[in-house]
């Protein structure tokens, strides 16, 4: 329980009492009077504080701002971080995220922009907002955000509140564009969240797990929704109920793209059922895709079939795929072909070298060898065969890949340019569990957990942002995002003797970045706004 050691406060007026230890007085401030089974006058009371003497005030903890429900005063430093957090008011007012946060949270607002830029500049483990509170100015807020209280403003965004700003949200973030739809598990320590269950952990660690699927715009490459979902669900078996949940938003009617994961009878008819016009990868490995490329695949390698914008030989061949009509698009690429075939190749070899030299059967089976080798066991080790015929259809293969699309009207080329864009989801998993540091989740307590998985969510929406502006300074520059927060961060200001100044200039680095956002000027001119 942290002590505010800077603060002080008067003493309660009454229903307090003291108690002396090891040269201190600590204060204890009763929480609760009733009567026991005897009838007996009883009460509950817990410590607030410890006391002050040479001024008879409490220096309070944070027990004592719980029970008398008001927020901690915030204790500025003189000298402060200002680049960065101007910054993000910035983005959260041309991005509109501001304005919905205001009209859908008005009582929160402030906060939730503090800590979700708190996330961008620390991560997630929220131990040391208050001291980073201190050392960076955030308009607008002006209690201390511990870790205690940003946990009770996580439990007070309520469901009705997030739908509301999702609803809010997708208005102006969802255009006449293609909506990326992806999946990650986050894992957790937490025995008592319901949410968490074992189940496909993608980071293959031994954790309990939440499910997050993702809406995302391929235009705008910023998040639009995302919909968590207990651990043990899988990614097909939830996309029903997650596309209906995406409805209710607001998400009506886009091009969907998917990866093949999603790629089996029920699970396209239930997309077709949804409205949406989808595009599925469909793995090689299924019995339905190779009948196509048997069919279809031969002598695709011609002129005619050639991709303009791609290195790829396509076919797209009008069909009823696991009982959907739509339109199987079928790609070679012959350097890809090359590559899996020499691979293949050196892969056997190896088993084979493998096997001549076993003694035993090794721990793992004989499964990886059986695949490729008849393998018989002789007095010396093993005898192996090269089925030849499994090698040589494994071989035909290499290369192909195929999409399943419901989009009759896009264009071949364009079918497959929103397909490898896909990974501006998987760009955003590595935002959310890399570099905002939402890999781990220590929260027992489901709301407190909702509220913080919608905070995160408006801290990725800042960071995707940021990086969407700064991707070309970025590049020119050799450095990362990081690097780039450090330099604004570098940028700090002081309070005169009428308002706040720069410290210091500002440098040409900083000037170039901040003009990215065309905010150098009207950054310098914030100045005389503040309080």
């Amino acid at each position: 329980m942290g002590i505010y050691k800077s603060e002080r406060v008067n003493m309660p007026e009454s229903g307090f009492y003291l108690k002396s230890a090891r040269n201190v007085t600590y204060v204890y401030q009763y929480t609760r009077y009733y009567r026991n089974k005897c009838g007996k006058a009883r009460n509950k009371s817990c410590v607030i504080g410890v006391l002050d003497a040479s001024k008879n005030m409490l220096v309070p903890n944070d027990n004592y701002y719980r029970i008398n429900n008001v927020m901690p005063e915030l204790s500025l430093n003189s000298v402060m971080s200002y680049g960065f957090t101007y910054l993000v008011g910035c983005i959260a007012e041309t991005t509109g995220l501001n304005g919905v946060l205001r009209r859908v949270l008005p009582g929160k607002a402030n906060e939730i922009l503090a800590m979700a830029a708190y996330m961008v500049h620390e991560g997630t483990v929220m131990n040391y907002c208050d001291d980073w509170q201190r050392n960076h100015y955030v308009q607008g807020v002006g209690s201390t955000l511990t870790s205690q209280t940003t946990s009770r403003i996580f439990e007070g965004i309520t469901h009705d509140e997030q739908t509301a700003f999702f609803k809010e949200w997708a208005k102006i973030s969802v255009g006449d564009e293609n909506i990326f739809y992806d999946v990650t598990s986050v894992s957790s320590y937490s025995s008592g969240n319901e949410l968490v269950e074992w189940g496909y952990n993608r980071d293959g660690e031994n954790l309990g797990q939440v499910n997050i699927g993702m809406f995302c715009g391929e235009k705008t490459r910023l998040p639009i929704y995302y919909n968590v979902y207990n651990g043990s669900l899988t990614d097909k078996g939830n996309i029903g109920c997650v596309l209906q949940n995406a409805r209710d938003i607001g998400i009506e009617k886009v091009k969907l793209v998917l990866d093949g994961g999603f790629c089996d009878g029920p699970r396209l008819k239930e997309l077709r059922s949804s409205g949406h016009v989808f595009t599925v990868g469909t793995p090689i490995s299924l019995n339905e895709a190779k009948v196509y490329v048997h069919g279809y695949g031969k002598g695709i390698n011609k002129a005619s079939n050639k991709l303009r914008r791609h290195p790829e030989y396509c076919v797209s061949v009008p069909t009823e795929f696991m009982g959907v009509d739509g339109r199987i698009i079928i790609c070679f690429n012959e350097a890809m072909h090359s590559d899996m075939t020499a691979s293949l190749i050196e892969k056997v070899d190896k088993l084979e070298e493998k096997l001549k030299g076993m003694k035993r059967t090794p721990k793992k089976g004989m499964k990886a060898y059986e695949k490729y080798f008849k393998v018989s066991k002789t007095e010396n080790g093993f005898h192996c065969e090269r089925k030849h015929d499994v090698i040589d259809a494994e071989a035909e293969m290499a290369g192909y890949f195929l999409l399943f699309s419901t989009d009759m009207e896009s264009e071949v080329e364009d079918l497959l340019y929103f397909y490898r864009a896909k990974d501006i989801d998987e760009k955003m998993f590595c935002q959310l569990k890399v570099h905002i540091d939402g890999s781990r989740l220590r929260i027992h307590n489901s709301r407190t957990m909702s509220g913080k998985m919608f905070v995160i969510f408006i801290a990725l929406i800042i960071r995707s942002c940021m990086f969407n502006n700064l991707s070309g300074y970025l590049a020119e520059e050799h450095i990362t995002l990081k690097k780039a927060i450090l330099r604004l961060s570098d940028i700090k200001i002081i309070k005169g003797r009428e308002n706040f100044r720069f410290i210091k200039a500002l440098t040409k680095k900083q000037r170039t970045l901040l003009n990215v956002f065309s905010a150098t000027e009207a950054m310098g001119k914030s100045l005389d706004q503040l309080e």
